[in-house]
């Protein structure tokens, strides 16, 4: 009964049990034993228990404090490995989704209507970098432009541009990361309406910057590129 009540399982870690066994032994139990000798050995069988139970106890915190730790260092993914926080990518689409912008111009003295319709495409071009050792992925989507002009309720200009149709004015390397950023009309002088058009790499000054003439009398719209000298 002695035996059965000191095997106490302690339970400081989730992972570790361990079971103790303390016996305690009395060596004389006759009626003439000495009461010295008795008390002796009861004295020798507390000190070896509380020992017992120090270096247990010692034991059980080194090895939790171990495991915690470790624990709070590592990552483990689904497939068993670790990562590094640090390393993962943070990505997200400009705008975040697409749209469609419409502007309208009327001049009333002239019954005069331009309408510029600014729509977000599938096509992106990306742009990369690291931010607080994090590494950022910025895609930015292109745009086609949609043009229309009427006169009188009469269509006279109805088109789309696209920044491939400009790329004769760029090399290649900057087509293909820059997008179409946007396009205006700018003012109506005697029978001509001009308008202007930007594409460019995101976030940036490297453009390609132009301007639109469309003359009304014989209805031809002509290309000019805007030619800063700056450096």
């Amino acid at each position: 009964m002695r035996q059965a009540w000191w095997r106490a399982n302690l339970e400081f870690c989730a992972s570790i049990q361990v079971s103790c066994w303390l016996t305690v032994l009395f060596s004389e139990t006759r009626p003439n034993a000495k009461p010295g000798t008795v008390m002796g050995n009861f004295r020798q069988s507390t000190q070896m228990r509380n020992s017992i139970i120090i270096s247990t106890l010692t034991l059980l915190l080194i090895a939790c404090n171990t495991n915690t730790d470790k624990k709070s260092t590592d990552v483990e993914t689904a497939d068993s490995s670790t990562v590094s926080l640090t390393n993962i990518n943070s990505e997200r689409f400009l705008p975040e989704t697409k749209a469609t912008e419409k502007f309208d111009t009327l001049i009333a003295d002239k019954q005069l209507q331009v309408t510029i319709i600014r729509i977000d495409l599938d096509s992106y071009v990306v742009n990369e970098y690291e931010d607080n050792g994090k590494k950022q992925i910025d895609k930015y989507r292109d745009a086609e432009i949609a043009l229309t002009i009427k006169q009188k309720s009469q269509i006279l200009l109805d088109t789309v541009f696209r920044k491939e149709q400009f790329s004769k004015y760029s090399d290649k390397g900057f087509m293909d990361i820059a997008i179409f950023h946007n396009y205006w009309f700018n003012k109506l002088d005697k029978d001509k309406i001009e308008l202007f058009g930007v594409i460019s790499k995101p976030d940036t000054d490297w453009t390609i910057d132009f301007h639109h003439y469309f003359d009304l009398t014989n209805r031809k719209l002509t290309f000019k590129q805007e030619i800063n000298d700056e450096e």
